[in-house]
């Protein structure tokens, strides 16, 4: 998929920093799944163990074919009962549902996409204090932690790819406007694709797609995958790649001396070791982005360049927003 660099603006950056902004994720689907039996069978679909799913713990994951290729990444939350609310890239949302359906025999599941539902991203330093101005529900500290609104169809959980700190709202596509007013500082979506691209987190479809193995797109880093839960489809692709060290590319963020002729671009030394998939540029022209890189390259500190001699630099590998950003606080 052909990209370009994405521009945040200096009111998005300040806010960012000081306050929060919001804006509707189009890009995102929401889908629900119930039934007898859902989470067994859950349990042998995904990356991820769902044994600590509760109402204020969700959690993020993969789903693989057979070969440990990914079908499509997800967050999962509790919804009501027994249900499952979940969000995926719009763009694979359907094959993520045939793949969750497929080995359904057996079990009285039903999986889909709810198009009556979306999401809302809020991100900024003061992100909590504008989920409680609009009475929306403020969940916990840690990664993927969830919050529901008694009585509607609203729940909230942690980002895990905010620039310094952020949630998810997911809701009815009805209560989007209201919601959006109520939070306020609403931005568009690039503006949005720029802050996730600061923090260096990985978006399925841009910088990894099927034909990346998820342990070269750090799922060990970002916690989406278990090595303790038991089977699951691609599961023995995945556990070998990390027990005999086969992992030998990565994620990186980095940091480029001038903009990128076009996304993706490959990245150089004296032959292609990597390709940069994203790619900011803040109100001071600084640009930073994210890329697929050898692993043993990275480590041997050897100058790396984009094929149109733009400078590189490692700024570190794309895993969880930092713990001091994560850290147990008080709402504010």
């Amino acid at each position: 998929m052909n990209q370009s660099v994405v521009k945040l603006s200096a009111s998005s950056q300040s806010l960012l920093n000081e306050g929060h902004i919001c804006c509707a994720h189009t890009h995102l689907a929401v889908l629900k799944a119930s039934g007898e039996g859902l989470h067994d069978y859950l349990q042998g679909q995904i990356t991820q163990d769902v044994k600590p799913l509760s109402a204020d713990r969700g959690l993020y994951a993969c789903a693989l074919t057979p070969q440990g290729k990914p079908v499509a990444d997800m967050h999962i939350m509790q919804g009501f009962g027994d249900e499952l609310v979940m969000f995926a890239e719009a763009s694979h949302a359907e094959a993520l549902v045939g793949r969750l359906r497929h080995y359904a025999l057996g079990y009285q599941v039903r999986i889909g996409i709810v198009a009556e539902m979306a999401a809302i991203a809020v991100q900024g330093l003061k992100t909590d204090a504008a989920l409680l101005h609009a009475g929306l529900p403020v969940p916990g500290r840690q990664t993927c932690a969830t919050a529901r609104a008694e009585g509607t169809e609203i729940f909230c959980m942690r980002m895990t790819e905010a620039a310094s700190d952020g949630v998810w709202v997911v809701l009815p596509k009805s209560d989007v406007k209201d919601c959006l007013e109520k939070l306020g500082n609403t931005v568009g979506e690039s503006e949005m694709e720029a802050a996730r691209i600061l923090a260096g987190s990985p978006r399925f479809g841009i910088d990894w797609d099927e034909s990346t193995y998820p342990l070269n797109a750090n799922l060990i880093e970002r916690r989406g995958v278990s090595f303790d839960k038991g089977c699951y489809i691609g599961q023995e692709v995945t556990s070998r790649m990390r027990w005999r060290g086969r992992i030998r590319k990565k994620l990186y963020r980095v940091s480029l001396s001038d903009r990128p002729n076009a996304l993706p671009c490959n990245i150089c030394t004296e032959a292609t070791i990597g390709v940069l998939t994203s790619a900011t540029a803040n109100a001071r022209g600084e640009v930073s982005g994210i890329a697929l890189l050898n692993i043993t390259t990275v480590e041997a500190g050897q100058e790396l360049t984009t094929e149109n001699d733009v400078a590189i630099k490692v700024l570190g590998a794309c895993g969880l927003i930092d713990s001091s950003r994560q850290g147990d606080k008080e709402t504010k």
